[in-house]
């Protein structure tokens, strides 16, 4: 839909509840920001000896870890809102030698704004 439109509207029981562009809905209704990193550190235990680093960072209010495949682990970082910390993280990776292989954030979609105006 985001491709095709330049002006949403959302009706909520007869009411316009939103109106904007994709852009201007999806900033002013974003929730928690998420960013998801994969590194490599060649920790023997990443979730002991990695997560306690990345969870320490500012902005980061909680990390888990989605797999992990030899000497690389993926995590998805959970940040406060409006918070861009891949700068924050590049430069944890650098400074702990880690070798950065993914770092993408997570933007709230059309149709997760769409269902936080209109679910009860």
């Amino acid at each position: 839909m985001q491709a095709t439109c330049d002006r949403v509207l959302i009706i909520n029981e007869g009411k316009i509840v939103a109106d904007g562009t994709p852009e201007q809905l999806q900033q002013e209704f974003r929730g928690a920001e998420s960013v998801t990193v994969e590194l490599r550190t060649g920790a023997a235990n990443p979730v002991e000896q990695v997560s306690p680093k990345l969870r320490s960072l500012p902005s980061v209010t909680g990390v888990e870890m989605l797999s992990r495949t030899g000497p690389a682990g993926r995590f998805r970082l959970h940040v406060e809102k409006g918070a861009d910390i891949r700068e924050t993280v590049f430069h944890l990776a650098v400074a702990e030698k880690w070798i950065l292989l993914e770092l993408t954030t997570k933007k709230t979609s059309l149709e997760e704004v769409f269902h936080k105006l209109t679910m009860s």
